[in-house]
C-alpha cells in the first residue's frame, strides 16, 4: 500500500471514531457537572457533542453512542463506589447506561428529519419528554435508583429549582435537556446551511433568527424570575427546631468491630456532652447506626444514651434493631429511636427503602454469586410506614434513613403523614472520603425545596448540614473542595413548617409531570420507531433553503 493510500486510511479511521469521540466528550462534559467539580453549568450543553455524533447515525450506532457517553459520565460520577465494591461500580454504571439507549435512538431520528424551525421546537418539547420519562424508569424500576437526574446538577441554582414545587427535579431535568436541544438545533442549522452555502447572499439568507434559543432561553428567563420572585415572598414560620447534630467519623471498618465499640462509645458521649455544655436546644440528633449494636437488646447503649438524656434534651438515635417473628427468624432493620429525658423509647422508625446490594440482595438463595457484588452479609428488612415524631414543644418531624433522601416519595409520604420538617441520617462512611457524599447531600436540597419544608443532615462522616424550606444551605461541614474526615457537633435553628401552610403542588400531586412525560414519550418513541427511513434535508441552493 502506497504512502497516500495509509496516509487515507488513517484519515478515514480518525473520522469514522469522531463520533465516539463526541459521544464520550459529552458525559465527561456532564460528569464535570456534578461533585466533585461541580462546573454546574456544563451541563446546559453538555449533550449537544452527542446529539451532534447522532444527526448521520442509525438506530444500532445511535444505541452504541448513547451507551457510550452515558458509560463515560456514569463510571465518573460513581467512581465513589469503587470503596465499596469495584464490582458493583461498573455494573451499576453500565445498568444506568442503557437509560440512555432509547433517548439517543430517538435523537438520531429526530436530529436527521430536519423539517424546519416548527419541527425543532417541536423536538425541544419531545427531547425534554423522552429524558425526563428515562430518568423516571431508573429511579422507579426495580426500587429505583434514583441518584444524580440531570436536574441535581443544578442543586446550588436556587431561583431555577424552585420549579422542583411543580415537577420534581424532573422539572429540572426538562428544562436543562430543552436547552441542549436548542443549542443542538441550531449549531445543526449552520453546520449544514450557512458552512456551506458558496455565495455570500445565500449565506446571509441563512443565518436568521433562532426560535429555538429564543423559546429556550425565554422559559429560562421565566423560570429564574418565578423563582427569585417565590424566594423573596418566603417567611419562615415563628416555630422553630433547634438541634444539634452530632459527628462522630466513625470509619465503616471500625462501625462493626468489637473491639472499636468503645471508642465508638467515647465519641458519642464526649461530643453530645460538649454540644449540651454550649447552649440550649431542642434535640440531640446522632447519624445512621450510630450505636453499634441493637440498642433495644444492648444494656451497654441504653446505659450511654440514659446518662445523656438526664439534662431533659430528647435523643434522636440511628441503630439496627431487630424483631424475631413466630416463624423464629430474626428480621434486622435500619431504624432510628426518639428517646425522651426519662430515658425511653418514644417512638422509633424503620428504613423503608433498602439499598440494593447495600442492604439486601435479591434472590441471594438462588442466585449466590450475587453476594459478590456487596460486603453485606444479612439482608435487612424494609419498614412499611413514616413515622412523625414530636417533641415536648409541638415540633412535629419525620426521619430519612441514608439515600432515602435521594427517593422522592418518601419526603412528600412524611409530608403527607403529618411530618412538618425533615431529619436524614446518614453513614456515608461506606465511601468516605469521596465526592459521593456532596452528591448525596445535593438530593436533599431537592426534597426541602420540593415540599417547601426544612432538613436537618447527620453523617457519620460526609456533609452534616442544615437546609431551609428554599433550598439554601446553612453551615455546610465536612464538605468539598478538599474531602475530609470531620468529627465533633454543629447546633442548627431552623423553622418548622406551619401546620396552615398550604401544600406544593408536587407534595399534593407527586411525579405527575414525569408520569406525563412518561405518555408523551412513549407515543413520539413509538413514532420514531415505526417512521420507515429519515427524512434527508435537500441540497440547499437556494436563500431560505431549509427554514
Amino acid at each position: 500500500m502506497t504512502s497516500d493510500g495509509c496516509a487515507a486510511r488513517v484519515r478515514s479511521r480518525m473520522a469514522a471514531s469522531i463520533p465516539l469521540l463526541s459521544a464520550v466528550a459529552s458525559g465527561l462534559l456532564l460528569a464535570a457537572a456534578y461533585p466533585p467539580l461541580e462546573y454546574s453549568e456544563l451541563a446546559w450543553f453538555a449533550f449537544v457533542p452527542l446529539m451532534l455524533s447522532l444527526r448521520k447515525a442509525g438506530r444500532g450506532e445511535a444505541a452504541r453512542l448513547g451507551f457510550s457517553s452515558a458509560l463515560a459520565f456514569w463510571c465518573c460520577s460513581l467512581f465513589w463506589l469503587r470503596h465499596v465494591t469495584w464490582a458493583g461500580w461498573f455494573t451499576l454504571a453500565a445498568y444506568c447506561a442503557l437509560y440512555t439507549v432509547p433517548f439517543a435512538v430517538f435523537m438520531a431520528w429526530g436530529l436527521s428529519a430536519r423539517r424546519g424551525r416548527l419541527w425543532n421546537v417541536a423536538l425541544m418539547f419531545m427531547a425534554a419528554a423522552v429524558w425526563t420519562a428515562l430518568e423516571y424508569l431508573r429511579s422507579t424500576l426495580f426500587t429505583g435508583f434514583a441518584w444524580n437526574a440531570l436536574g441535581v446538577s443544578q442543586y446550588e441554582r436556587l431561583t431555577i429549582i424552585q420549579i422542583s414545587r411543580f415537577g420534581g427535579v424532573y422539572a429540572v431535568s426538562a428544562l436543562i435537556m430543552f436547552l441542549n436541544t436548542a443549542i443542538a438545533a441550531t449549531v445543526m442549522h449552520y453546520l449544514h446551511e450557512v458552512i456551506p452555502s458558496r455565495h455570500a447572499a445565500a449565506r446571509s439568507a441563512a443565518v436568521r433568527w433562532h426560535p429555538e434559543l429564543v423559546i429556550a432561553f425565554l422559559a429560562l428567563a421565566l423560570i429564574h424570575m418565578d423563582g427569585a420572585r417565590y424566594i423573596g415572598k418566603y417567611r419562615p414560620s415563628s416555630q422553630t427546631l433547634r438541634a444539634a447534630l452530632i459527628q462522630p467519623n466513625i470509619p465503616q471498618i471500625e462501625k462493626w468491630s468489637a473491639e472499636h465499640i468503645s471508642t465508638i462509645y467515647d465519641r458519642l458521649e464526649r461530643w453530645t456532652g460538649a454540644a449540651m455544655k454550649v447552649e440550649n436546644y431542642d434535640l440531640t440528633v446522632w447519624p445512621e447506626t450510630a450505636l453499634p449494636d441493637e440498642v433495644r437488646y444492648s444494656p451497654a447503649s441504653f446505659a450511654l444514651i440514659e446518662s445523656l438524656v438526664t439534662n431533659g434534651i430528647p435523643l434522636l438515635a440511628g441503630s439496627m434493631d431487630a424483631v424475631m417473628p413466630e416463624s423464629g427468624e430474626v428480621n434486622y432493620f435500619n431504624s432510628s429511636f426518639l428517646f425522651s429525658p426519662e430515658g425511653r423509647v418514644v417512638m422509633g422508625y424503620d428504613k423503608q427503602h433498602l439499598v440494593l446490594f447495600g442492604e439486601y440482595v435479591p434472590f441471594r438463595t438462588v442466585l449466590p454469586f450475587l453476594s459478590a457484588l456487596t460486603p453485606i452479609s444479612e439482608s435487612f428488612s424494609a419498614g412499611t410506614e413514616s413515622s412523625v415524631f414530636t417533641l415536648e414543644g409541638g415540633q412535629k418531624f419525620s426521619v430519612l434513613i441514608c439515600f432515602e433522601d435521594t427517593v422522592a416519595s418518601l419526603a412528600r409520604k412524611a409530608l403527607k403523614a403529618g411530618g412538618r420538617l425533615l431529619i436524614n441520617q446518614t453513614n456515608d462512611a461506606w465511601f468516605d472520603v469521596s465526592s459521593g457524599s456532596r452528591q448525596h447531600m445535593a438530593h436533599c436540597v431537592f426534597r426541602c425545596v420540593e415540599n417547601d419544608v426544612a432538613a436537618f443532615r447527620a453523617a457519620n462522616t460526609g456533609v452534616t448540614c442544615a437546609i431551609d424550606a428554599r433550598g439554601r444551605l446553612l453551615d455546610v461541614w465536612g464538605s468539598l473542595p478538599l474531602p475530609r474526615r470531620t468529627e465533633g457537633f454543629r447546633i442548627y435553628e431552623l423553622p418548622v413548617r406551619a401546620e396552615s401552610e398550604p401544600f406544593t403542588f408536587y407534595t399534593l400531586r407527586g411525579d405527575l409531570f414525569a408520569q406525563a412525560c412518561l405518555v408523551l414519550a412513549g407515543c413520539v418513541w413509538l413514532i420514531a420507531w415505526t417512521t420507515k427511513g429519515r427524512a434527508r434535508p435537500p441540497v440547499c441552493s437556494s436563500p431560505g433553503c431549509g427554514s
